[in-house]
């Protein structure tokens, strides 16, 4: 993980929505978060980008349920032949 400085640039960022508290109490706008977080050696900018993007990654059952129905009805509509399938290599070509 990333270490405490990256981390606490990360909490106080999600927490704060934007209106931003570094770790000194001093408020920071995303321009000097963003300066902040270049000074972090590449791997922990990496796990901040990796943390930030899994933050944005939430379930969301409703989403869920509608994919599910779609795939449950174009599944059937193959099996009965109402459907046909799409050679893979029409799709993404050649490998």
């Amino acid at each position: 993980m990333a270490d405490r400085r990256a981390r606490s640039l990360l909490a106080t960022a999600c927490s704060n929505n934007l209106e931003l508290i570094d770790k000194r109490g001093a408020q920071m706008d995303t321009k000097t978060l963003i300066d902040s977080a270049m000074e972090l050696d590449p791997a922990e900018r990496f796990e901040l980008i990796d943390e930030l993007l899994h933050s944005l990654d939430r379930p969301d059952p409703e989403l869920d349920r509608v994919w599910i129905e779609e795939a449950e009805r174009r599944l059937a509509a193959y099996r009965t032949g109402r459907m046909q399938g799409i050679p893979a290599s029409d799709v993404v070509g050649e490998l």
